[in-house]
């Protein structure tokens, strides 16, 4: 994209929301390059996060999301910003016999079908998604640079903890030394 879209409308990725700043401190403006922008989280993402609630490494991030998304919802209407508004996708119920991708891919062109005046996106930086979009709908990409470090399970942290505890008490521990001389 290169002239600054008036409005886009934005199916992101189950990715964009695991691995980047939660859905209202993303400057969807810069990274979309418009004015205003609509956010459709599709069902089968909400899925996908509950799923990773359980995962060890990512199950804390998923939770958080969740917990932004809802409240974002319920208490303010979805409107992140005036100009940023999130909504969940409609009943998928449909989609439940393919994959996650094509799950994403089928409502974004069922939304098309119904809003064609809508220059609409999948935002992803998932190969395999960028992949199965083309031909078929224009992607996104995140800003990489904004892209947070992989957590690290419970057991990774409390591995540097002990570390970084035993490093502690060998520089504590004092230094000793025998001399031994012979009687004059």
């Amino acid at each position: 994209m290169t002239s600054k879209k008036e409005q886009l409308t934005v199916f992101p990725d189950t990715n964009v929301l695991l691995h980047y700043p939660h859905v209202d401190q993303i400057d969807w403006l810069k990274w979309c390059n418009c004015e205003s922008i609509k956010i459709i989280l599709c069902l089968k993402v909400i899925d996908e996060l509950d799923c990773k609630k359980n995962d060890p490494n990512l199950g804390e991030r998923a939770g958080k999301v969740l917990k932004k998304v809802n409240k974002i919802i319920t208490s303010n209407n979805g409107q992140i910003k005036d100009e940023i508004l999130l909504k969940t996708g409609d009943k998928d119920l449909k989609y439940t016999d393919i994959s996650a991708d094509e799950a994403i891919i089928q409502q974004a062109l069922d939304y098309q079908s119904n809003h064609q005046d809508e220059d609409l996106y999948i935002m992803t930086e998932d190969l395999g998604m960028q992949l199965r979009c083309s031909q078929r709908i224009k992607i996104i990409e995140p800003d990489k640079k904004k892209r947070m470090q992989s957590p690290m399970s419970k057991l990774q942290r409390e591995n540097i903890k002990l570390k970084n505890q035993l490093a502690k008490l060998q520089n504590q521990t004092p230094s000793l030394s025998l001399i031994l001389t012979q009687p004059v």
